[in-house]
Order: structure tokens, then sequence, then C-alpha cells
């Protein structure tokens, strides 16, 4: 599997939620769901960690995509990445 493809799952699912975010457990949740199939079904335990790493990763700097919220283990998008899903949502 792509992990692009993780990162954009990733920020659709942020970008449905909005300001009150979601834990990053649930968020791996749902990216194993998007991506098993009939026939393929990924390690949930990479998923997690990758998932958990690229929130890590991508929440540290004031330019980030991602934030965390007042809730442990919650993240959200921030206002630039907010702004970067509504114009690829555009794009598209």
């Amino acid at each position: 599997m792509v992990r692009q493809d993780y990162r954009q799952q990733v920020l659709k699912l942020l970008f449905d939620v909005g300001k009150r975010g979601m834990s990053a457990a649930l968020l791996s949740k749902h990216v194993y769901n998007l991506n098993s199939t009939f026939f393929f079904q990924p390690d949930i335990d990479e998923i997690h960690r990758w998932v958990w790493s690229y929130l890590n990763r991508n929440s540290k700097s004031k330019r980030a995509l991602v934030e965390r919220t007042s809730r442990h283990g919650y993240y959200r998008l921030s206002k630039r990445g907010l702004a970067f899903m509504r114009q690829q949502q555009l794009l598209t």
C-alpha cells in the first residue's frame, strides 16, 4: 500500500470531522477499513504505527497541516490544513 494514500485518507477524515477532531486510534481504524478488501487485509499494527508517526511528525511545527486538540490523543486539521483541503477539493 502506498503511504501517500494513507496521508490523503487521514487528511480527508480529519476534514470530515471538523473542529472537534478525532482520536489517533479511531483514525487508524478508519484507514484500515478504507484499505481492507475481501482479498487483501493490511496489517492493522503497521497502519496504527504509521498514523501515529504521521500525526506526531506533522503536528509539531507552526506550519503543520495537523494540530493537537485539548483532548489527549485527538488531532484535527489546522487552519492551514483546512485551506489546503478546500483547495484540493476544488481541484478534483
